[in-house]
């Protein structure tokens, strides 16, 4: 996804947001609020929050 399709405008709590890592390959790594009602999460460091808002 590029950064384009993410509102980085505000969280939206009842999506997904993810965090893009910086360049020089570190690893990507996000956040799923719902993932489909199972709770879960894995972070990555020194990286830009953008927001996935719900459709």
């Amino acid at each position: 996804m590029s950064p384009e399709a993410f509102d980085t405008k505000k969280a939206n709590l009842q999506g997904v947001f993810y965090k893009v890592p910086f360049e020089g390959g570190q690893s990507m790594g996000h956040i799923d609020l719902i993932s489909n009602g199972i709770p879960g999460s894995t972070l990555a460091s020194g990286a830009a929050v953008w927001y996935w808002p719900v459709k």
